[in-house]
């Protein structure tokens, strides 16, 4: 997949990300932003999950993410954005 074009987000998986993505969470409640290097998320998940990450679709983190600055759980979301390179 091209730079630009990463496909569908629900079939997005953490191996077709590549150094110049990230992932932006945010949080609906305190509107905090996050910025998440997909290469680290991928490294937990590979730990607590065991094995290759790689094949982990991008949208499974979203039911998983809290907010660090309030706490919450609910309705928390993402988008993946390219880097300058």
């Amino acid at each position: 997949m091209g730079a630009g074009r990463l496909g569908p987000r629900h079939s997005l998986r953490f191996g077709d990300l590549r150094d110049w993505h990230a992932i932006e969470a945010s949080c609906p409640r305190c509107r905090h932003v996050a910025r998440l290097r997909p290469g680290v998320v991928q490294a937990i998940l590979a730990r607590s999950r065991g094995g290759d990450a790689g094949n982990i679709r991008v949208s499974d983190l979203e039911e998983r993410l809290r907010c660090r600055e309030c706490g919450n759980r609910r309705d928390n979301g993402f988008t993946v954005v390219t880097l300058p390179r």
